[in-house]
């Protein structure tokens, strides 16, 4: 029986513009255009996520800082996978999306900010209903893998405790 997950938000699906799907056309101009229009709503999208799925933000910003990505980032893995966008999503995803009826596109992941921190908080969502422990959670967000999990989860909880203290001051 296959798993069932917390779906995207329709309000995130509905977002979705074909222009994602011309980016790799678009002038370079109008690319930086819609990266810095993404950027402007990353604080929204990670609250509005975070309510949506019931996250700590804090939890997600963790995340997103040790991942390092931002909008229109893509990096490359040693294993020939793709992470795309400011949660880095890996391009592994994409079969568990389809098999959740979820059409994905890498041009979203990629160009689209708001869309893909809410699909970081879904993968999120999926490993804390899979192991109940917020932990293992984070940890499993980034590998399954015990080691290279809990090396993970202490980098993310190092980010949130520095936020924490800065906001603290």
């Amino acid at each position: 029986m296959a798993a069932v997950h917390p779906p995207l938000p329709p309000m995130v699906l509905l977002e979705y513009s074909d222009v994602y799907d011309r980016t790799p056309i678009l002038s370079r101009e109008l690319r930086a255009k819609v990266i810095i229009h993404e950027q402007r709503k990353t604080e929204t999208c990670i609250a509005s996520a975070a309510a949506y799925y019931r996250i700590h933000p804090l939890i997600l910003k963790g995340i997103f800082k040790q991942e390092g990505g931002d909008v229109g980032v893509i990096s490359r893995n040693k294993n020939g996978t793709n992470d795309y966008g400011k949660g880095q999503i890996n391009s592994v995803w994409f079969n568990e999306f389809a098999l959740q009826g979820i059409r994905v596109s890498w041009q979203q992941l990629t160009f689209n900010n708001c869309f893909n921190i809410y699909t970081a908080a879904y993968i999120y969502t999926i490993h804390f209903r899979e192991t109940g422990n917020v932990s293992k959670a984070i940890a499993n967000y980034h590998s399954k893998t015990p080691v290279k999990g809990a090396a993970y989860l202490d980098k993310v909880f190092k980010h949130i405790k520095t936020m924490v203290q800065e906001d603290a001051s």
